[in-house]
């Protein structure tokens, strides 16, 4: 999960539009601060922090669910490439 903050955000806005916003929301309530900022500042029409409030408590195993679902669609999408291509961008300009 902690990857995705290395994919190329524009192309990962795209793929979370075609993806279930309530698995997006699950996902991030056990991810790290980093992809939380990073997520939300892609969404910045979402307030991230109100809709896992609004979840409330939830089961461990639906997060990991949620959180797999999220991890296999960019995957299905990008093959790699785009983690590489922000990666290599992102090492070329400190």
């Amino acid at each position: 999960m902690e990857d995705i903050i290395y994919c190329n955000p524009i192309k990962v806005k795209d793929k979370l539009a075609s993806f279930n916003f309530h698995d997006i929301i699950l996902a991030l309530m056990s991810a790290s601060p980093k992809v939380n900022a990073y997520l939300q500042s892609i969404r910045l029409d979402i307030d991230m922090k109100e809709e896992q409030k609004k979840l409330g408590r939830v089961k461990i195993e639906d997060l990991e669910e949620a959180q797999i679902k999220l991890i296999l669609h960019i995957n299905q999408y990008s093959g790699g490439s785009d983690v590489t291509e922000y990666r290599n961008h992102e090492d070329t300009h400190p």
